[in-house]
Order: structure tokens, then C-alpha cells, then sequence
């Protein structure tokens, strides 16, 4: 969770926006939650009093991991998992109508999913990197499966996501080479903190290409819901 921690991440303008509404709900959360397309959970730590924190990828990433080949037919039960965590995944999925309706099976009465998405995130874990799904689109699905989406937040505006790709691209170029590592962690710090005073100065939320959206099962309303 470093990226988005630290000034010195990669991801750290995303984080900013990001970590408090994740917190607001895992704050003394303690149920069960799946990661689902984990990767290395880097945001397990905000669930430190979850009951269970079910992980669950395509890859066996560690042990620990619950490998699955298809998420439209999940390992668990019906009605049994009170939050699911799909952070950067919901593109990599070919049904997402499909898996909505799987995950509204397995989450109990007002179940949430706390999703993170990125809308202009290059390509990435081919060949499953299929849409970037918009949160029209998230609506669209969530709605077809039953779930209500309540909440939507833009992760800082214009300048954020050009945050991402200087990072990505420029920063991330640069570390390939050992001799100017020193200079891509620069390079990260400086755009981090430039493009964040320009988000200050000229925001644009509606250009911001990451957001954060909460989905409930029983559609009542969400009582953390702020909208931008």
C-alpha cells in the first residue's frame, strides 16, 4: 500500500482520495470480505478487524490465495460474505453482467462492494484486460444483478491522471535503468506534488479518470454516501 501512502508513490494522488473512503467503511469492520482478484492485497490492512479476508485470484499468487478459473461461480455460499473488494479488476473480467449477479448471490443482505476502478490504466495482464468499465457501465451491471450503486467519487480530477502516466511512463522508464533510479524516484516526487497543486488550482473532477463506487445488495440507501 506504499504507492499510495507515500509521496514517493506511483499512486500516491490516487491514494489520497482513495484511502479515507475505504476507511470509512472498514473502520472496525468485522465481517467477511473477499479480495477478489487480489494480486498481493495491498490494501489488506485496512481490514486488520475483518472475521475472515477471503483472497481470490486467477493466479496463485501465494498460498494463501483461492485460485479460481471462472468468478461467475465463486467457491462459497450464497449469502455468506458481508463486503467484497474489487480494486483495478472489474476490466479483467469478459461477463461482468455474469460475475455482478454472482457476487450479489454470495453477499448477505445489505452487502456492500467497495470498488476501485481506472479508466485509463494501460494495458495490463493480458490477455484478460477486456474493458475499462465506466461507472455508467458499473451502474448498468450492478443494476441487471440487483445491487444499487449509492455512491460514486472521482479520485482527484485532470492532473491526477496525468500523475499516472508520468509516473508509469517517465518515472517507470527511467527505473529500468540502475544508474537513474535515483532520478525516476525524483522525477515521481516532483510530478506527485506538481500535478497535485494544479488538481488544487484548476480541479476538474469530471476528468478524472479513477473512481471509487460503493455497491449495495438491498439497495437501501448508504449512509456514507457523499457524491462529488
Amino acid at each position: 500500500m506504499k504507492s499510495f501512502t507515500s509521496v514517493f508513490g506511483t499512486s500516491w494522488l490516487q491514494g489520497r482520495k482513495l484511502l479515507p473512503l475505504l476507511i470509512s467503511y472498514t473502520t472496525n469492520f468485522t465481517g467477511d470480505v473477499v479480495d477478489l482478484g487480489c494480486g498481493r492485497s495491498p490494501f489488506r490492512p485496512l481490514f486488520a478487524t475483518a472475521r475472515h479476508f477471503i483472497r481470490v485470484d486467477r493466479y496463485a499468487v501465494d498460498p494463501e490465495v483461492i485460485v479460481i478459473d471462472d468468478p461467475r461461480a465463486l467457491p462459497l455460499e450464497s449469502s455468506s460474505v458481508d463486503m467484497v473488494l474489487a480494486a483495478r479488476m472489474l476490466g479483467d473480467l469478459p461477463d461482468l453482467p455474469a460475475v455482478m449477479r454472482e457476487l450479489a448471490r454470495i453477499l448477505k443482505p445489505e452487502g456492500k462492494i467497495l470498488v476501485y476502478e481506472a479508466i485509463s490504466y494501460p494495458q495490463h495482464d493480458l490477455p484478460h484486460d477486456y474493458w475499462r468499465v465506466l461507472p455508467a457501465g458499473l451502474e448498468w451491471a450492478a443494476t441487471g444483478a440487483g445491487l444499487s450503486v449509492t455512491r460514486v467519487e472521482y479520485m482527484g480530477g485532470y492532473f491526477t491522471n496525468l500523475a499516472l502516466h508520468w509516473n508509469l511512463f517517465f518515472a517507470g522508464n527511467l527505473t529500468r535503468f540502475a544508474v537513474l533510479r535515483p532520478l525516476a524516484g525524483l522525477a515521481v516526487t516532483c510530478g506527485n506534488l506538481i500535478f497535485a497543486t494544479l488538481d488544487r488550482i484548476l480541479p476538474r473532477p469530471a476528468l478524472a479518470t479513477d473512481y471509487f463506487a460503493c455497491v449495495v445488495k438491498s439497495g437501501a440507501p448508504d449512509p456514507e454516501a457523499v457524491s462529488e
